[in-house]
């Protein structure tokens, strides 16, 4: 009766055991399959250069991902298959497409092209056309200048006296249109950061910057 039981228990041992490995061999499988799925999207996403009416405006990096957004234009590109295209046999941090798309971006705004990226959180980005209704006019106000003077230099950080200098800006006005400021960039994708002097900084200064939202 005893051995009975302990072959029992064998038994069953032996099948959470086995159990265990089928679990580790279908997450193995699982990963592979993700992985040769990026892999294929990223080389139907590689397509042909842009015209030279757009790739004019970026380097050959950035033109690479806006003819992959412009060839599902209105859909999702998944950052990750976007990051296989651009390195495929490199550990370079997926990150690095975020840096690109926010030079995109400003970019995009500074030329006036008739294109706006959406950010799909946790999934990728999406190029669209821009809405006519949405279309802003040239900036005319100290205010704006600065705002695309922003927007040009991003994501480096500058220095807000000089910024406001070069735009004949007061302090006091940009202190006063900060709101304003923060929902402009809002509408482009993007978000104001601040900090204040670094080590290496005129002492006192204070900083913005432009980054992806």
């Amino acid at each position: 009766m005893m051995q009975a039981q302990q072959d029992i228990e064998n038994v069953i041992a032996s099948l959470k055991r086995r159990v265990k490995e089928l679990e580790v061999e279908n997450g193995e499988l699982t990963a592979q399959v993700m992985q040769l799925s990026v892999a294929t999207e990223a080389m139907e996403l590689i397509d042909k250069e842009l015209p030279w009416e757009l790739a004019q405006h970026f380097t050959r990096r950035e033109s690479f991902i806006v003819s992959m957004l412009m060839k599902r234009k209105g859909r999702v590109v998944p950052r990750a298959a976007i990051h296989a295209a651009m390195y495929p046999d490199s550990d370079v941090e997926p990150k690095i497409i975020d840096v690109f798309l926010c030079k995109i971006r400003a970019k995009m705004i500074a030329s006036n092209l008739p294109y706006t990226i959406e950010t799909a959180w946790g999934q990728g980005y999406a190029l669209h056309d821009a809405k006519a209704k949405d279309a802003e006019p040239a900036p005319v106000t100290a205010t704006d200048r600065v705002i695309r003077a922003i927007l040009n230099a991003s994501p480096v950080w500058k220095s807000v006296r000089p910024l406001a200098q070069a735009a004949r800006c007061s302090l006091h006005r940009l202190a006063t249109d900060k709101s304003y400021i923060v929902a402009t960039l809002k509408k482009r994708g993007m978000k104001l950061e601040e900090r204040g002097a670094g080590p290496n900084d005129r002492p006192n200064s204070y900083w913005w910057r432009a980054v992806a939202l």
